[in-house]
């Protein structure tokens, strides 16, 4: 059985850069892996041929897409929510960077790339079920990773390519739900029922340009001192709250600005 396309991650992503090899000494990363939510879904992980972890092709009939489990009570994500909590109340002053999958390339991780645009036509009601189910999953899973005290999500949708995917079904399979995913988040308070804490959800600019190119957010840039990026988003301090971010990628060098992404 084949494995997924690791060409759809950035370098950076798969690599993790100075952020998850522990350069920079404020953060916390979770998890190592990029397959954590594929796994949740019975993804089987396996090794590239130079080490990489990657996600065997799981589904071969669309009907497996109408009874997906609920992704945030599932291993390993639950482990990661208890590993990041445990880690935080020893070491209070560092801030937990959590990695999420969007919902399209959580899904498109588990289906054979041809087999799965065909399915786009011939079975897209399993599809909309299916990415329904992620999508309400990822959101209550970065929701519970707020409340136990990440500060930062790093966003990405590597499968969610308009170029791949055509304007249409780009829009009906990939954007509306990441663009789902962004509202949830963002009208659901974290369960101590207040926004206290600065959060910031970090998208990546695969993504946040298109969604912006298609009338689906705008944006707002403010000039910051010259830094990391990621050090920029540490120092962040726009307002209270939840805030998302994107147009530049996290594992940037440097940067002088800050593009804060908002809905219409």
């Amino acid at each position: 059985m084949g494995l997924f396309d690791l060409n759809a991650y950035c370098m950076g992503h798969i690599s993790g850069n100075g952020i998850d090899s522990g350069v920079n000494e404020r953060i916390l990363s979770f998890p190592k892996t990029f397959t954590a939510e594929a796994e949740a879904l019975g993804g089987i992980i396996t090794k590239t041929a130079s080490g990489f972890p990657a996600v065997e092709y799981l589904f071969s009939e669309p009907d497996a897409l109408l009874h997906l489990p609920s992704l945030e009570k599932c291993k390993p994500l639950t482990s990661i929510l208890e590993e990041l909590e445990s880690v935080l109340k020893e070491k209070k002053d560092k801030t937990v960077l959590l990695k999420v999958n969007g919902p399209y390339s959580v899904l498109a991780s588990l289906i054979e790339p041809k087999l799965l645009y065909r399915w786009l036509t011939k079975h897209a009601e399993a599809i909309h079920k299916a990415l329904k189910t992620i999508t309400a999953g990822l959101a209550a899973y970065i929701i519970e990773a707020f409340s136990r005290g990440a500060k930062i999500v790093s966003l990405a949708d590597p499968y969610a390519n308009v170029t791949v995917l055509g304007e249409r079904h780009y829009r009906e399979f990939a954007a509306q739900y990441l663009v789902s995913l962004l509202g949830i988040i963002r009208s659901t308070p974290v369960s101590n029922g207040s926004r206290s804490a600065i959060q910031l959800i970090h998208l990546c600019p695969h993504n946040s340009i298109p969604l912006v190119q298609f009338g689906y957010m705008q944006t707002k840039r403010t000039g910051i001192t010259r830094s990391a990026y990621i050090d920029a988003l540490l120092d962040f301090s726009l307002h209270d709250g939840l805030t998302i971010l994107g147009d530049q990628c996290i594992y940037g060098v440097n940067t002088e600005i800050l593009t804060v992404l908002t809905f219409y």
